[in-house]
C-alpha cells in the first residue's frame, strides 16, 4: 500500500525507569495497626539502618525522596495521631511501608497530541518548537498524561529533547464552583515538562484517563479534552493551561455522551466554539456552543465510505486552518480492525461542510509498527503545522510513538 506521509526517524518508546512514587494504602488492606506495632518495636538502631538502606536504594529514583517519605507518613498521622509518639526515623520508616513505585510506561507510550510550545514567542522563525502528550499505561491497565518536548527545523528535521528519569504528579486542589468542581494542578520550577505526569486524581478518573487532544486556542491557552474512565463509566472532561505547569481540569457538563473523540477547534467560528466529536462509535459528528463545559447538540457531517473505514471513521484531534479550509486528520477502521489514519477537508465558514476527503490512507501500520498491546493501529490525537507541512504523531499498536508529515499542498491535491 502507498504511504502519503513520509515517515520520521524519531520515536518513543516506554521507559521503564519512569516510575512514580505513591502513597500506598494499607489502611485499605487492613493492616495499618499491625504495621504500626512492628515499626514501634523496632530498636532505634535497627529503624535507622533500615532508613539509610532505603534511602540509598531509592533516593536517585526520585526527586525530593526523603520530603516524599515524610508526606505519606503525614498522611497516616491525620488518620491515626498516635503515630506521632513514633521518632524521627520511625516516621520515615513508616512513610516507606506506605509507599510505593508504579511503572507509568510498563505497557504502553501512545496516542500522542502535538502542539506549538510557548516558547516559539521568542525563538528564531526558522525553528518550531513543540509540546508533546502521550497517553502512559502501567500496572492495571491505567492510563496518565505525560509529556515531551522537541523541535522541528526550517529542513523539516525533527528532534526530541532529552527526556528526565524523574516523574511528578504535582500537587492538586479542588476547587467548588457553582457550575462544579474544578481541580486545579500544579508543578515546581524545578520540575522539567518531561517530568510532570497528569495520573488519575478523583474517583471519575480511578481507572484511568485517556487520550488527551490537545490544542492551542486563539486566545493564547491550550485546551485538551480527555476520557475519564472509574472501571464502570467514562465520562468527559477539559483541561486548560497558559503554561503546562498549572493546569485546570473541569468535567463536561452533558450526560449524552457515551463516546470518545472530542476535539476543538482552534478558534472560534461565527462565535461559536467548535468540537468534532463520535457521538454513536461509527460516524464523524460537529458541535458548537457558546459554552466550553456544555454540549448538548451534534450533527452528523461525514460517514464511512471507504472499505478502510467501513467499521469506524472518527477524528484524530483538533483540524488544522488553511486558506482552502479546515484539515481534520481521521482515523478509520477496516477489515481486521485495522486502524489507518486520513484526511478530510472542511469548509472554513462552514465546517458542517465536507468539501474534500482523500480516497486512499494516509498511513497505515507497516509491517514493523503492527505488533503490540493492539496490533494492526496508527492512531493520532493532533497534529502540528508549520513551513507548509503538516506533522503527525501515531502510535503504533498501542505501544510506542512515532513521527509523519506531508505538505499541506500534497495532502489538498490528493483529495477529492
Amino acid at each position: 500500500m502507498v504511504h502519503l506521509a513520509e515517515r520520521k526517524s524519531a520515536s518513543l518508546v516506554p521507559n521503564l525507569k519512569h516510575v512514580l512514587l505513591q502513597f500506598f494504602d494499607l489502611d485499605k488492606l487492613g493492616k495499618s495497626q499491625n504495621i504500626f506495632t512492628r515499626v514501634e518495636s523496632l530498636p532505634e538502631s535497627t529503624a535507622s539502618q533500615l532508613v539509610d538502606t532505603i534511602l540509598t536504594e531509592f533516593k536517585d529514583r526520585h526527586r525530593d525522596f526523603e520530603n516524599l517519605l515524610r508526606k505519606h507518613y503525614s498522611m497516616v498521622a491525620l488518620r491515626n495521631p498516635k503515630v506521632n509518639s513514633l521518632s524521627e526515623e520511625k516516621r520515615m520508616l513508616l512513610g516507606a511501608y506506605y509507599s510505593n513505585e508504579y511503572s507509568l510506561e510498563a505497557a504502553a507510550l501512545m496516542n500522542p497530541s502535538m502542539v506549538p510550545s510557548p516558547e516559539n514567542e521568542s525563538r528564531e522563525t526558522n525553528k518550531s518548537s513543540f509540546i508533546l502528550s502521550l497517553r502512559s499505561v502501567g500496572e492495571g491497565h491505567i492510563s496518565s498524561i505525560q509529556f515531551r518536548t522537541g523541535s522541528i527545523d526550517e529542513n523539516g528535521n525533527l528532534t526530541i529533547d532529552p527526556i528526565s528519569d524523574h516523574m511528578n504528579s504535582g500537587d492538586y486542589r479542588i476547587i467548588t464552583q457553582n457550575n462544579g468542581d474544578i481541580t486545579e494542578l500544579t508543578y515546581k520550577d524545578c520540575y522539567s515538562i518531561s517530568e510532570r505526569v497528569i495520573f488519575p486524581m478523583t474517583a471519575d478518573e480511578s481507572n484511568g484517563i485517556e487520550d488527551a487532544r490537545f490544542v492551542k486556542f486563539e486566545s493564547g491557552s491550550y485546551y485538551g479534552t480527555y476520557t475519564a474512565y472509574d472501571g464502570y463509566n467514562i465520562s468527559l472532561k477539559m483541561i486548560r493551561t497558559d503554561d503546562f505547569q498549572t493546569f485546570y481540569i473541569h468535567k463536561m457538563m452533558d450526560g449524552s455522551f457515551h463516546h470518545k473523540g472530542l476535539a476543538l477547534f482552534p478558534r472560534k467560528i461565527n462565535g461559536m466554539f467548535v468540537m468534532t466529536s463520535r457521538q454513536d462509535g461509527e460516524n464523524l459528528y460537529l458541535m458548537y456552543s457558546d459554552d466550553l463545559s456544555d454540549w448538548k447538540k451534534a450533527e452528523k457531517i461525514s460517514e464511512p465510505k471507504a472499505p478502510w473505514e467501513f467499521i469506524q471513521l472518527g477524528n484524530c484531534g483538533s483540524p488544522l486552518e488553511t486558506d482552502q479550509g479546515w484539515i481534520l486528520i481521521t482515523h478509520g477502521v477496516g477489515p481486521m480492525r485495522k486502524y489507518v489514519l486520513s484526511a478530510c477537508l472542511l469548509d472554513k465558514n462552514d465546517p458542517s461542510k465536507v468539501i474534500g476527503r482523500l480516497d486512499q490512507p494516509l498511513l497505515s501500520p507497516l509491517e514493523s509498527e503492527r505488533n503490540g498491546y493492539v496490533p494492526n493501529v496508527v492512531y493520532s490525537c493532533g497534529s502540528l503545522k508549520f513551513n507548509g507541512e503538516i506533522y503527525i504523531p501515531y502510535a503504533m499498536s498501542d505501544y510506542a510513538s512515532g513521527f509523519a508529515s506531508i505538505p499541506i499542498k500534497k495532502l489538498l491535491d490528493h483529495m477529492n
